[in-house]
C-alpha cells in the first residue's frame, strides 16, 4: 500500500520499515559521498527491468528509494 502511494516503505533517517537487506545497504552507502550515491542512483535508474525476476526488480526499486533519500537529505544541508 505504501509503495503504491509512492511513499518509501523504508525510512533511512529512522530505519523504520527497513528489512535486513535495506539496513545493510543503508549502512554501506551512508558513508559514501553524494557523488557516489548519485552515480549509483543513475546506474540503477538506467537498468532495464523488463527481463528480470520480480524479486530483483523489487530490490532495485528499494535501493533507488534509499539512495533518493540520501541524496535529497544531503541536498537540503
Amino acid at each position: 500500500m505504501r509503495e503504491a502511494a509512492n511513499i518509501a516503505p523504508c525510512t533511512v533517517a529512522t530505519g523504520e520499515g527497513c528489512g535486513d537487506n535495506e539496513t545493510e545497504f543503508i549502512t554501506k552507502w551512508s558513508s559514501k559521498s553524494v557523488d557516489d550515491q548519485t552515480s549509483q542512483l543513475k546506474r540503477l535508474k538506467g537498468m532495464k527491468t523488463t527481463k528480470m525476476k520480480p524479486d530483483l526488480v523489487k530490490w532495485i526499486k528499494q535501493r533507488k528509494m534509499i539512495l533518493k533519500q540520501f541524496v535529497e537529505t544531503k541536498d537540503e544541508l
